[in-house]
Parts: structure tokens; C-alpha cells; sequence
């Protein structure tokens, strides 16, 4: 059976962090503008849910990056 999974090949072939666009960044004259970490479907039973997803919003470490992106120089 083939894993048809969005989050795993063949669909993302690369898994980008924060540091990696930190780092590209530096490399390509532009700033990390705004990110933010989204908390999603945690796969685990439901009964853990109302602890993990209180303790991932409180210390950012959601499953899901959005990173808005700014050349330097521009407002």
C-alpha cells in the first residue's frame, strides 16, 4: 500500500523549519516579516487533546509554519 499522505512523498519532498528560512534568508536579501506556527489535526487519541493543543499555542510549536517574507528595504 502506497502512503498518499499530503505531508509525505511524493507531494512535499523537503520539510523547511524556521532556521532554514532564517538562514536563506541572510543568503537572499529578504526578512522573515511575520511567522506563526498553526496547530492541526494531532493524530493522537482525542482525549489528549485538551492538553497538547492549549500547551502547543502557548509555546508556538504548532505542526503547520506560515512565514510571510519581505525584501529588505521595502516598509
Amino acid at each position: 500500500m502506497c502512503n498518499i499522505s499530503p505531508m509525505h512523498e511524493p507531494f512535499h519532498l523537503y520539510a523547511f523549519g524556521l532556521k532554514s528560512f532564517e538562514k536563506h534568508a541572510q543568503k537572499n536579501n529578504y526578512e522573515i516579516a511575520f511567522h506563526e506556527y498553526y496547530v492541526c489535526q494531532t493524530f493522537l487519541p482525542k482525549i489528549l487533546d485538551p492538553l497538547l493543543v492549549p500547551y502547543m499555542k502557548k509555546t508556538n510549536t504548532g505542526m503547520q509554519l506560515c512565514v510571510w517574507l519581505r525584501k529588505r528595504g521595502d516598509l
